[in-house]
């Protein structure tokens, strides 16, 4: 809920800027009720003139490497 006003307008800005993809990192809320960050991208796919059409992309839990990452450097 935090990031969610964050996200929304850079996702919106990507679709209505003609961007032809996204990245952002964010918190995101598991089925389980808990919370982890993730980096979600996409690649926006677009007709002739423009407008988008479809959006596909992929979520990565980044709390695995972020851990494993505190315990490399301790």
């Amino acid at each position: 809920p935090d990031d969610r006003a964050r996200v929304n307008a850079s996702l919106d800005a990507a679709l209505a800027g003609g961007a032809s993809g996204w990245v952002e990192e964010y918190g995101f809320q598991r089925g389980d009720g808990t919370y982890t960050d993730v980096l979600d991208r996409g690649r926006i796919q677009r007709e002739p003139h423009g407008r988008a059409v479809r959006m596909v992309g992929a979520m990565i839990d980044l709390r695995p490497q972020r851990l494993l990452s505190t315990r490399l450097r301790l």
